[in-house]
């Protein structure tokens, strides 16, 4: 039949009714009521609250990897562990130890880099196992046996974000965090039944410190073209420890996902939004009127940290 000869009830001849606004609509969200295509007021209210949690939503998982990662440097920070510093389970893990992926037949360590300054230098001790993660949870290098030192133990350098200094053209794996901060974990074996063999390793061989230019893996050739800086190599400092058996049950789960701490404002402001009082109709048509588009910020499009 050609469209001109189809006549919709309560239209003018020739309105297809595949292109007119049905008086009910039943939707995931419940019914939804127009008048000659206008949304009822409890149309209105439900159309933008389910704006309102998409909203949410979309803040929530996009940047529940940041939130997981804070979560673990307040905890390593509660403990006691600085940036840059260790925490090692010298005495194995129980189930006081509120991890999810962690077992208490290996001797675990891990800790957090701060990339604010400069580059960091991570050495790893003989037969470990880990990796490191940026604070977006992206992989940033494997360690230990999964890396490039394949459990001999090596130096890696770790390259903060935008980093366009003097690099070594050797003696080091070279990784390039998009974070000023980075989580690294890793595990370290028993040795006959014993966790002592793994522990004395890892407290002789682990080094985090800053990278100077100059050292080990930089050529003659920019000492002469003056790219490098000329002077005494500073030692590797000592490392600071942190037994974490005994703090094991310290670490608390968050009680509440502070997303604006860990979250651009625009999309993890529609989350807080859900959590107070709900507003009348009116008010949130208006705000919705005024408001500009809302979309959330994914951690390839800029540093949130």
């Amino acid at each position: 039949m050609n469209p001109s000869e189809r006549a919709t009830p309560g239209h003018g001849p020739g309105i297809p009714a595949e292109i007119t606004t049905p008086d009910r609509v039943e939707t995931r969200i419940g019914k939804l009521s127009f008048t000659d295509g206008l949304p009822s007021r409890d149309t209105l209210d439900r159309v933008y609250d389910n704006l309102d949690f998409t909203r949410a939503f979309d803040a929530f998982v996009n940047t529940i990897q940041a939130v997981s990662t804070h979560a673990f440097h307040r905890g390593f920070l509660d403990a006691g562990a600085q940036d840059n510093e260790v925490l090692i389970f010298s005495e194995l893990m129980d189930a006081k130890s509120l991890f999810l992926t962690t077992n208490a037949d290996t001797v675990h360590a891990g800790g957090f880099l701060k990339l604010t300054d400069v580059p960091v230098v991570f050495e790893t001790p003989p037969a470990f196992l880990g990796a490191m993660n940026d604070y977006w949870y992206r992989w940033v290098i494997d360690l230990g046996a999964p890396g490039p030192d394949r459990g001999r133990g090596g130096k890696y350098l770790i390259l903060p974000p935008g980093y366009d200094g003097p690099q070594p053209e050797g003696g080091f794996f070279v990784a390039h965090s998009r974070t000023t901060c980075v989580m690294w974990f890793g595990r370290l074996f028993l040795e006959d039944h014993s966790p002592k063999p793994a522990d004395e390793r890892a407290r002789a061989s682990l080094r985090i410190y800053p990278y100077q230019a100059g050292g080990v893996g930089t050529s003659f050739a920019s000492f002469l073209g003056g790219e490098a800086r000329l002077g005494a190599i500073t030692p590797p400092p000592e490392v600071t420890f942190h037994d974490g058996s005994r703090h094991g049950d310290e670490h608390r789960p968050a009680q509440r996902l502070h997303l604006l701490r860990a979250t651009r404002r625009d999309g993890a402001a529609e989350a807080g939004r859900l959590a107070g009082p709900r507003a009348d109709g009116a008010h949130r048509r208006d705000r919705h009127r005024q408001r500009q588009p809302l979309r959330t910020r994914r951690p390839d499009e800029e540093d949130p940290h």
